[in-house]
């Protein structure tokens, strides 16, 4: 079955200037007039609540008096982490961030990202064994699809990348410590190993 397998796979070709080029309804949104959200982060928008990193920024936000509200979206088996929402501030959605507007129905969409000063994405799926395209929807896409949610208000967006781009940086500058800068240089593997990096 392995000899199989081998003998059919053929290595996917990514062009990372196409996957990570702005989609024209982002584009739009970036020229058109915008109203700017307050410098307040009083309602926060978290994805990956429930993971390790995820859940260590919930626990500050919620010992961070200036935090009145925590919208926790794209939470999976919502049953299993309902303890999160009995914090007061704390507002649990049940939804996948794989899914069409992370999974919210259009009007917890509107109402969540309505109101919030600040959103802190977190959520991937954390997979080092397996090829960019079975992580690309959790991993690029939803930070895409919070892009766009963000731009009517131009919140504020923070994304929590994982410490493996240190890796990509290395490889293209020969460097062994990561300063805080940009990689935009320094592009993943076109043939889509090492998936969770990319």
């Amino acid at each position: 079955m392995c000899l199989l397998l081998e003998r059919n796979w053929e290595p996917e070709r990514i062009e990372w200037d196409v996957e990570t080029t702005l989609s024209d309804n982002i584009k739009t949104r970036l020229a058109g007039p915008s109203s700017v959200v307050p410098a307040s982060r009083s309602i926060v928008v978290l994805t990956g609540a429930t993971g390790l990193l995820g859940r260590a920024i919930l626990d500050t936000l919620l010992a961070d008096e200036g935090v009145s509200k925590v919208h926790c979206i794209g939470v999976r088996n919502i049953d299993r982490h309902i303890h999160l929402a009995a914090h007061e501030k704390v507002f649990l959605h049940e939804g996948d961030i794989g899914l069409a507007s992370l999974g919210l129905a259009d009007e917890a969409a509107s109402r969540v990202f309505g109101e919030a000063n600040c959103i802190i994405h977190t959520a991937a799926d954390i997979s080092h064994r397996r090829a960019y395209h079975s992580l690309r929807t959790v991993n690029l896409e939803s930070l895409k699809k919070l892009v766009a949610m963000s731009l009517p208000r131009w919140i504020p967006l923070h994304y929590v990348s994982t410490s493996q781009v240190g890796i990509l940086y290395s490889a293209h500058t020969g460097q062994d410590e990561f300063p805080e800068v940009s990689i935009a240089h320094c592009t993943p593997p076109k043939d889509g190993t090492d998936g969770y990096t990319a």
